[in-house]
């Protein structure tokens, strides 16, 4: 049982890694592009 929520709590870290980190490289590009 803990094994599953672990997994499980992993993907939920591993996706909002994921999701922050495209935020971020879209505010860079963004903010490059203004710049630029």
């Amino acid at each position: 049982m803990s094994d599953g929520s672990a997994s499980n709590h992993e993907k939920n870290v591993n996706i909002t890694f994921n999701v922050v980190a495209v935020l971020i490289i879209s505010l860079l590009t963004i903010a490059l592009l203004v710049i630029g």
